[in-house]
């Protein structure tokens, strides 16, 4: 009885070592950013170095990797944000000299490039300070015409041998070592989930809001029966900023940059409707 009792605990536990094993190596954390460009530091030094970083569900704690100090965390449970919601990023790390630059970005339109439009904290140099323990925090929205669906977030420290402040070091979100160039730093990857909805108001192009012509390249109209119940309008862009609010008709959009835009109308009702526009 002994012995098969033994031999029913040994079976369960290959069998959850196994589960264990399987489950850990399909998320498991990547030093692979495919799609997106590697970003890397020559320098194997511990400093500057990121220890924990925070943003809405993700309260990631972490420990210096190797050359090239990069690693993305695709293993931890889902963070979802919404449209139009604010958030705030939070990174501690450490630190021993002030030429340090801390950047961090959000894929907003998943073309798997970081653009400059596209930060949501930055720290230059001259400002992070010096540390075992230090924390910067930013706050932003996260823009009505984001991207929906899996978005990738980097956060990078960086620092490189540049004379400051004679010469600055320039950290973008794709850091290419060069021989002798003494960088040292650490870029961390993670993954958010954007949903379709706000929670509040769906950004749909509903019956009520009729735009014509959309796409537009020159000025937009709606129709008559829902401009009767409209107090003011705004136009909003990629990154959350309003950029037109008026009340005229009809709206002037030649000005703006081709990009999608969704404008949000207030409503007499203390409605708020939003509907997508395309300028083309």
């Amino acid at each position: 009885m002994n012995g098969f009792l033994l031999y029913l605990i040994m079976k369960k536990f290959i069998f959850l070592s196994v589960c264990y094993l399987i489950i850990n190596s399909i998320h498991a954390q990547s030093t692979n950013p495919a799609p997106y460009c590697m970003s890397g530091y020559t320098s194997t030094s511990m400093y500057p170095e990121i220890s924990k970083v925070e943003m809405a569900s993700i309260i990631n704690v972490t420990t210096h990797t190797a050359a090239p100090a990069y690693t993305y965390y695709n293993n931890l449970p889902t963070c979802t944000v919404g449209l139009g919601s604010s958030q705030t990023i939070k990174v501690t790390f450490k630190n021993v000299d002030m030429e340090t630059i801390l950047k961090g970005w959000i894929d907003y339109n998943k073309n798997n490039i970081f653009e400059s439009t596209e930060l949501v904290i930055s720290i230059p140099q001259g400002s992070v300070g010096t540390g075992m323990a230090i924390v910067k925090q930013a706050n932003f929205s996260v823009p009505l015409a984001a991207s929906t669906g899996t978005l990738r977030m980097r956060v990078s420290l960086g620092w490189h041998y540049a004379n400051w402040p004679t010469t600055t070091f320039k950290l973008d979100s794709c850091h290419v070592p060069t021989t002798g160039d003494g960088s040292a730093g650490e870029t961390e990857d993670y993954d958010i989930v954007i949903p379709s909805t706000t929670g509040l108001n769906r950004i749909v192009n509903n019956n009520d809001i009729r735009l014509f012509p959309n796409p537009s390249s020159t000025f937009i109209d709606i129709n008559g029966e829902l401009k009767e119940k409209i107090i003011f309008y705004s136009v909003i862009d990629r990154l959350g900023r309003e950029i037109i609010l008026s009340d005229k008709f009809p709206i002037s959009v030649e000005d703006l940059p081709k990009d999608l835009y969704v404008i949000k109308f207030k409503l007499k009702t203390d409605q708020v409707v939003y509907t997508k526009l395309l300028v083309d």
